[in-house]
């Protein structure tokens, strides 16, 4: 009797460690530097009065809401279309923003660009770099701005949001579903 009575609270003990990850919703928000606008021109940006580009531009939002329990280790990155101008330097480089983020609000670690990837590093809260623990209640809004180039396809360009969270602190990462803007 004592040894079952260990087993069970041995399995309690174990299984309280175990969690599943969040349900982490997205939303996106295209906000045109000129107002009124509701599209991207092609090779610049217009604010209405003038020129903008290349040091400033469109700016695109994606919000990742966690509404459950905590979500593990989050990544994130956005696949950018053809021909799209990420603005990489200055006030209008790629940011973050947070709400309701405890104990540790997310820091961006990097912003960084390769083969049309927009990857957004956060600082890991949890094992080395495994990424940002992300807590119910938690939202955050991942934000960059740029232009379509002249070399741009005509017609409808996604921005695509692609993340992965952990059900465990260094776990296994399973894909988040993506989000096209």
């Amino acid at each position: 009797m004592a040894f079952l009575r260990f087993l069970c609270a041995l399995l309690l003990t174990l299984g309280a460690g175990l969690s599943n990850a969040g349900v982490i919703s997205t939303t996106s928000a295209f906000t045109p530097a000129q107002v009124g606008r509701t599209w991207m021109d092609v090779g610049a940006v217009y604010n209405g009065v003038a020129i903008i580009s290349p040091t400033n531009g469109d700016t695109f939002d994606f919000v990742l809401t966690n509404a459950t329990s905590i979500s593990f280790d989050l990544k994130a990155s956005v696949t950018l279309p053809t021909g799209f101008t990420l603005i990489t330097t200055g006030v209008n480089s790629p940011t973050i923003l947070s709400t309701g983020c405890t104990p540790a609000a997310p820091v961006l670690g990097t912003a960084t660009l390769a083969l049309n990837v927009l990857t957004f590093s956060l600082t890991s809260t949890g094992v080395a770099s495994s990424g940002y623990e992300m807590a119910a209640g938690c939202s955050i809004t991942l934000r960059y701005k740029g232009f379509a180039s002249a070399a741009a396809l005509s017609g409808t360009n996604n921005h695509l949001l692609n993340f992965s969270t952990a059900s465990s602190d260094g776990g296994a990462a399973v894909a988040g579903t993506a989000q096209n803007q």
